[in-house]
């Protein structure tokens, strides 16, 4: 799993923890910029203090546009005001390549803010928010005749041991 360097959005939930507030939109607009789409990436550093490690790099989709040109998904994230730039600890790199691409990253976040995009909306419509029941319920074999042969809206999100995640 690559991790986007430099940034943070929003959380979805777990069994544990609810979604952070714009997390699925958040999501939502990453999956528009990839899925379906051939991206390239590299890695800028990696994380081995943890199992696994984490890798954090760079990814990129062709532009719509068809010529060669690639869109950077961060900044793309970032300027919908879907994703922060974090705060770099690291001193005296603000000359180095990451450092102007971070500067270039936080110019796009201030631009998100001014103009109220995605997590600086400020306005959040409890009605909007997601909420997940990640239990299934005490009689399986009920649930399954109840919506035998009927539709039920959802989006698959991932598959686990051939079980369906929808959400």
């Amino acid at each position: 799993m690559l991790h986007l360097a430099d940034l943070s959005a929003p959380r979805l939930g777990t069994r544990d923890r609810p979604d952070e507030s714009w997390a699925f939109e958040a999501r939502d607009y990453l999956r528009s910029l990839v899925v379906g789409k051939e991206v390239t990436f590299s890695v800028s550093y990696t994380i081995n203090t943890v199992s696994p490690p984490l890798e954090f790099g760079l990814v990129y989709v062709p532009s719509p546009s068809n010529d060669d040109s690639a869109i950077d998904v961060a900044a793309e994230l970032v300027k919908a005001g879907w994703a922060r730039v974090r705060e770099n600890k690291r001193v005296g790199d603000e000359e180095s390549e990451e450092g102007v691409r971070r500067s270039y990253l936080r110019d796009l976040e201030e631009e998100a803010k001014r103009d109220g995009r995605g997590v600086w909306n400020g306005e959040r419509d409890s009605e909007k928010e997601r909420e997940v029941d990640y239990t299934m319920p005490s009689d399986p074999n009920e649930f399954l005749q109840k919506y035998k042969g009927k539709p039920i809206d959802g989006e698959s999100f991932h598959t686990l041991d051939n079980r369906v995640v929808l959400i």
